[in-house]
Formats: structure tokens, C-alpha cells, sequence
């Protein structure tokens, strides 16, 4: 699993990455790197649909009573689809490109 390859290696995190239930199996790892999410540690990973080439990327952070409010969001930014929600104590944000 390619997600638990990246958490292994991630270990600054102060979660473990986790795949998210919403996650279709047609999205294959391209990369990761560590970022920011509204001030929190996270951890940003790239991905690349197989069905139509699509680039996506998915933001995790460790749910903190601020973000909280996110949870259920889902928008247009700039004309990319972003969506937000969390699961198993993680915050996540899922943005796909065209």
C-alpha cells in the first residue's frame, strides 16, 4: 500500500496517514511532501487519476477543534474542486485538478 509506504516515511507527523474511506481505487500515489494546513503539521500527497489522467491532491492534518468547522465544505476555488471532511480524527482536503 502506497499510502502506508509514504507514512512510514513521513515521520514527523504526529499522525499516522491513513486512506481515507472516499478515496477511489483508480488514484495511484505520485508523491508527498509536509505542509501546512491553517497553521497544523500535514502532509500533502499527490496523486494521479488512472481513468482520465487527472492530477489530485489530498491535505491531512490532525483535527483540531479550529478546524473543525471545515468539516463537510465543498466548493469551486479558481476552478478547482475542493473538498473537506474528516474521518478517523484527521482532517482531510481533497482538491482535484482539471
Amino acid at each position: 500500500d502506497a499510502l502506508a509506504t509514504l507514512d512510514a516515511s513521513m515521520d514527523q507527523l504526529p499522525f499516522s496517514l491513513d486512506q481515507p474511506a472516499r478515496l477511489d481505487s483508480t488514484l495511484q500515489v505520485v508523491g508527498s511532501r509536509y505542509c501546512s494546513l491553517a497553521g497544523h503539521l500535514a502532509a500533502h500527497v499527490k496523486y494521479r487519476d488512472e481513468s482520465d489522467g487527472r492530477q489530485v491532491s489530498l491535505f491531512v492534518t490532525s483535527l483540531g477543534t479550529d478546524l473543525e468547522r471545515l468539516d463537510g465544505a465543498h466548493g469551486d476555488v479558481d476552478g478547482v474542486d475542493v473538498e473537506l471532511w474528516r474521518e478517523g480524527g484527521l482532517l482531510y482536503a481533497m482538491a482535484r485538478h482539471d
